[in-house]
């Protein structure tokens, strides 16, 4: 049985806290996850050209940085690029938020 977008987005984002949790000595990853409900949001239904949903590029970009073991701070900022450059979002209310 194949897994729907939604299956598919949140097995991504767990590959990743567990990444993040494996090279940091088990930091919880918290603002990551925010950062990725907050990208859903903001995007809502939103979609590539491909038809895949906005947050599957930032969810990829943020794997890769994964294997170069960087902090939270810069997974939460892959997770968060597009929204700012494709939403209505601006730098400020990020800046907020987190």
């Amino acid at each position: 049985m194949s897994k729907t977008p939604a299956e598919m987005r949140e097995h991504l984002l767990e590959q990743i806290l567990q990444r993040f949790r494996r090279y940091t000595g088990g930091q919880t990853g918290e603002k990551i996850a925010r950062a990725y409900t907050y990208a859903i949001e903001a995007h809502g239904t939103q979609q590539r050209a491909t038809g895949e949903p906005y947050i599957i590029h930032p969810l990829a970009v943020a794997a890769i940085l994964t294997d170069l073991e960087v902090d939270e701070d810069t997974l939460t900022a892959a997770l968060l690029h597009d929204t700012v450059e494709d939403t209505g979002i601006t730098i400020d209310e990020i800046k907020t938020a987190f």
